[in-house]
């Protein structure tokens, strides 16, 4: 099961982020995406991107679909404002809406690459499914 870690930033210090909180890929998947406010719902969140790096991959962003024929938003990482258990909360588009998601090399989604996969160890024993 993938798990995620976010924290909760304190906008009048420059200093590091306080609390920190787990999150089940799971439980995000599908959870509404706000622009602000509850009211301001622009999609929902369908799968998280990271890049691969060592030692941990690093979150970029957050992948959105809206339905309905819409294209795909990909919000970056650094616009997630905070995560609740009703709703991801974003900062509004500079425009009318983020940009739409394009792949990148040392990209990975997390839904799309990981989840359902039987995963290997280094000496190619299957471990388990994510």
């Amino acid at each position: 099961m993938a798990t995620i870690v976010s924290s909760s930033k304190n906008p009048d210090s420059a200093g590091p982020a306080k609390d920190y909180r787990f999150h089940y890929f799971s439980q995000l998947l599908n959870r509404p995406v706000c622009a602000g406010k509850i009211k301001n719902r622009i999609g929902r969140l369908t799968d998280l991107v990271f890049r691969l790096s060592e030692p941990y991959p690093e979150a970029v962003g957050v992948y959105l679909e809206h339905g309905w024929g819409k294209p795909t938003e990909f919000i970056p990482w650094d616009h997630v404002v905070k995560i609740d258990d009703d709703a991801v909360f974003v900062q509004p588009p500079e425009g009318e809406q983020y940009p739409p998601f394009v792949d990148h090399p040392g990209w990975m989604l997390l839904n799309e690459h990981l989840m359902g996969k039987t995963i290997l160890d280094m000496d190619g024993r299957r471990t388990e499914v994510v």
